[in-house]
């Protein structure tokens, strides 16, 4: 072999051998950096793994102290999936309902055993599942006691942003609402037949979600008997809350009414609940709705209609359930005519049109009134007994013709009480200015009105007044009937039904006139 040709045969190992130990030394390389990046993604698990470490070990914690904080609460907390069905609840509403947590977990509330809630209880549940964040009061019966309890309930949601259930969290304030509970008088004791034809109206509308309209003279108790309605309704359990219309701004009464949000007024932060919410479930009292703005008015009706709203400064709808009474001492079709109320709201609301008669077309009432109204501001005003009072203040209340009604003979009777300070009510005490007098005796008789029976009781006592006052009418307007009554102030109707009372045939009375 020649020289060359060695050369060559060696140069060409050489490269081959070159070409080897490159290829090696990439490979090693290679290696090295897959090394290197195994040890930063080693190195990065590890740090991930510490993090998930912490990170479930401070869920752990916090679970752990949600739990004990949802244990140690005395409110009912629970959650609920988008079938109303329990998912979790805590200890303290376990207890209320007498039921283990395998009992409960997985039904409805009306599946449990020896509950009976309202469906407006469910109604509000599929709200809160809609987007609602509704808060209200209700009442439920279980093992035939009954719990009243105050809630809010608030939608839960995924990271969608799709709502998945609620959560709800409800105090027991039965032992409040029975030291504050209205009670109401004992009605039946009213015996005037025209108040008993209301009582007997309202009787018939309460139980119902019907819009009852109350009519009537200022002070004949109009908030009386919307409240009575209310605790005979199947609402009794939820609150009952009243606005007095006239006393209230248009801008004022539109946020008390229908709430606010926040900056709707300048410098108002967060938002107010309006009463419209407040009574959800509820009544809600319009008293003097007369005295709306017409822009109210039609903001009132829309409610009315679809029994939602918008807060004052807000966008997004709210639905309530709440049932609207009203009430007014104003002539609502007089003023649809000169165009101070909107026709079509008053059609809304003479649902169910009630009116209430005034004191002076009830007397057989005001002796029943009197004892109702003097035991219960006796004990407002701290007396130790119930004070006394004077025959001749009796026959002083019993002619007087209440043009304040009902309102006017309870700060009456206020005053007397002051200054009696607890002692025997005088006549005097009362501070009455006649209106009208009653007729007189004739000079040389005596009246029967100042003779009063020795020990007899005020009720018979201004019966039998009532009685000689008709008949005293009747003979100095020679047995007109339609004369008498307006001697005394009363329509002719309850003349005539007082002269069936008392006895008093128009034909034998004017008979015996002519003799």
């Amino acid at each position: 072999m020649s020289d060359v040709s060695a050369f060559n045969v060696c140069a060409c190992e050489d490269q081959e051998i070159r070409n080897l130990l490159e290829a090696v030394w990439r490979d090693l390389n290679e290696e090295r950096n897959r090394v290197v990046e195994l040890e930063n993604i080693n190195e990065k698990l590890l740090l991930e793994i510490t993090q998930l470490e912490r990170t479930q070990k401070a869920l752990i914690q916090s679970e752990m102290r949600c739990s004990t904080v949802l244990e140690a609460a005395r409110d009912y907390i629970f959650i609920k999936d988008t079938e109303l069905r329990y998912v979790d609840v805590n200890s303290a509403l376990l207890e209320m309902l007498g039921q283990s947590r395998d009992m409960v977990i997985g039904k409805t509330f009306e599946e449990i055993k020896g509950i009976e809630v309202s469906p407006k209880v469910i109604d509000a549940e599929r709200r809160v599942l809609s987007g609602q964040t509704v808060e209200n009061e209700y009442s439920f019966m279980i093992s035939g006691r009954r719990v009243n309890v105050s809630a809010i309930r608030t939608p839960l949601k995924n990271s969608s942003g799709h709502v998945i259930g609620l959560c709800g969290i409800a105090r027991d304030i039965t032992e409040r609402r029975e030291i504050n509970k209205w009670v109401p008088e004992h009605l039946e004791r009213y015996t005037s037949p025209v108040f008993r034809k209301v009582l007997e109206q309202l009787s018939l509308a309460a139980p119902s979600d019907s819009t009852i309209l109350l009519l009537g003279e200022s002070g004949v108790g109009k908030d009386y008997l919307a409240r009575h309605v209310h605790e005979r309704s199947n609402r009794s359990g939820a609150p009952f809350f009243a606005i007095n219309c006239a006393a209230l701004t248009p801008s004022l009464a539109e946020s008390e009414l229908f709430g606010y949000e926040s900056g709707a007024f300048t410098g108002v932060r967060g938002k107010k609940r309006g009463l419209l919410e407040l009574a959800e479930g509820g009544t809600l009292l319009l008293n003097e709705i007369g005295e709306l703005s017409i822009p109210l008015q039609a903001k009132l009706l829309s409610f009315l209609d679809t029994m939602t709203f918008t807060r004052v400064g807000g966008e997004k709808e709210v639905a309530v359930n709440t049932r609207i009474l009203a009430a007014t001492n104003k002539d609502l079709e007089k003023d649809v005519k000169v165009g101070l109320f909107r026709p079509d709201l008053l059609f809304r609301l003479n649902v169910f049109p009630v009116i209430i008669p005034p004191l002076r077309e009830r007397p057989e009432d005001l002796p029943v009134l009197v004892d109702e109204i003097v035991k219960s501001l006796a004990q407002k005003l701290g007396f130790s007994r119930i004070p006394p009072i004077e025959k001749s203040a009796l026959i002083k209340m019993s002619r007087h013709e209440w043009p304040g009604n009902v309102r006017e003979l309870t700060n009456a009777l206020e005053r007397a009480l002051i200054l009696s300070s607890g002692a025997c009510i005088r006549e005097a005490d009362l501070g009455l200015i006649p209106v009208r007098e009653c007729p007189h005796p004739v000079d040389g008789q005596t009246s029967e009105l100042e003779l009063v029976g020795e020990g007899e009781s005020f009720p018979d006592t201004v019966k039998r007044l009532k009685r000689s006052i008709i008949q005293k009418s009747l003979e100095e307007t020679g047995g007109n009937v339609t004369a008498a009554a307006k001697l005394l102030g009363i329509t002719r109707d309850a003349m005539r039904h007082m002269m069936k009372t008392f006895g008093f045939q128009k034909s034998n009375f004017n008979a015996s006139l002519r003799h």
